[in-house]
C-alpha cells in the first residue's frame, strides 16, 4: 500500500463530499486507502452508503460516549494505527481536491523521507454557495478565497516514520474539542527538523452553516492578546500556553505528562489582563465554564 488518506469526524459533518473527492482519484485503488475516523459511533446512512460504495474506503468508529469531548488527535492517531500506507495524507473532513491530487502529492514528496507537505485551504464565500455547484472542483476554483494562509489542518502529508518520530498527534485533554491541534503538531514537526513545504496545490472548503464556536472567553482572550501576542483566542488560554512552551523549549514529542508540567506554570488570566481580582467577576464566571 502506497498511500493512506485519513480524515476525521465527531458525528457533526454536514456533508460527506470529501469521501467522493478522494475515493474517485485517478490513482490505482490497489495502491491507496481511505479511512474515515469518527470519535463517536457514526451511523449516518449517507456516510455509510458512500463508504460502502468504494472498495478501498472504510469507516472506523471509536465509539466513545457522547458525553466525552471529541479529540482530533485521538481520531487521527487511531486512523494511522489502522492504516497500511507508507505515505500519509491527512485532510480536513470537509474539503474537495483535484482528481489527480494523490499523484501530485506523491510526486512532490519524491524520495525525501523527512518531507512534510502542507496545502493551503481555500474557502468558499457564503454568498457564492450553491447546493450543486459548490461541490464541483472547477466552480470552487473560481470562487474560493484564501482567508487563512497558515491553516495547518487543511491538509498535511508526511511519511509514517516521520509522524512516528514526533509521537503522532497530541492526545492531551487540553487539545480536545475545537482549537489548535494542527498548529501544535506543526510546531513539533518544525522543532524536529523536518523539511516543511507549503505546496501550491489547493484544497477547497465549501461553505457550510456550522463554522465553529465563539464565546465570551474568546472576547476576554482578545483583550489579553494585546499585551501577550502568544495568546490565540480561538485556541484558548491553555492550548496557547502549551504551544508557546513547545516553541520555547523546542520539544517535538507528543507527551501528555509534559503538557501537565507546562500547565503548572500557566499564568492566571487576571494577571495577564492586568486587572485586580475585584473587577473580574464576569471574567471569573467565564473561566469557570472552561
Amino acid at each position: 500500500m502506497k498511500i493512506s488518506v485519513i480524515t476525521w469526524d465527531a458525528s457533526f459533518r454536514e456533508s460527506f463530499h470529501t469521501v467522493d473527492s478522494f475515493c474517485r482519484q485517478k490513482y490505482s485503488t490497489e495502491d491507496f486507502e481511505f479511512i474515515w475516523v469518527d470519535f463517536y459511533n457514526n451511523q449516518n446512512p449517507t456516510l455509510l452508503d458512500k463508504i460502502n460504495s468504494y472498495s478501498n474506503a472504510r469507516l472506523l468508529n471509536l465509539k466513545n460516549p457522547i458525553s466525552q469531548a471529541w479529540h482530533l488527535g485521538k481520531c487521527l492517531n487511531a486512523g494511522v494505527r489502522e492504516s497500511k500506507g507508507n505515505l500519509l495524507i491527512i485532510p480536513d473532513g470537509d474539503v474537495i481536491v483535484a482528481d489527480d491530487f494523490l499523484q501530485k502529492i506523491e510526486e512532490a514528496h519524491g524520495n525525501r523521507q523527512n518531507q512534510v507537505i502542507y496545502c493551503r485551504r481555500w474557502d468558499e464565500p457564503a454568498k457564492d454557495h450553491d447546493s450543486v455547484m459548490s461541490y464541483s472542483y472547477d466552480y470552487l476554483n473560481e470562487v474560493c478565497q484564501l482567508n487563512n494562509p497558515t491553516n495547518y489542518a487543511g491538509m498535511i502529508s508526511l511519511h509514517r516514520d516521520t509522524l512516528g518520530f514526533v509521537n503522532g498527534y497530541e492526545e492531551s485533554a487540553v487539545f480536545s474539542g475545537p482549537g489548535a491541534n494542527g498548529w501544535e503538531h506543526y510546531i513539533r514537526l518544525r522543532n524536529a527538523g523536518c523539511s516543511i513545504q507549503w505546496y501550491s496545490e489547493k484544497v477547497f472548503h465549501p461553505h457550510h452553516s456550522f463554522t465553529g464556536t465563539s464565546d465570551k472567553m474568546q472576547e476576554v482572550l482578545k483583550q489579553a492578546k494585546v499585551s501577550h501576542p502568544w495568546i490565540q483566542p480561538y485556541a484558548g488560554l491553555k492550548q496557547s500556553w502549551v504551544i508557546r512552551q513547545r516553541e520555547s523549549d523546542l520539544s517535538y514529542k507528543a507527551d501528555v505528562e509534559q503538557i501537565e508540567e507546562y500547565l503548572t506554570k500557566l499564568p492566571d488570566l487576571e494577571s495577564l489582563l492586568g486587572r485586580k481580582p475585584s473587577r473580574l467577576g464576569k471574567i471569573k464566571k467565564a473561566i469557570a465554564k472552561l
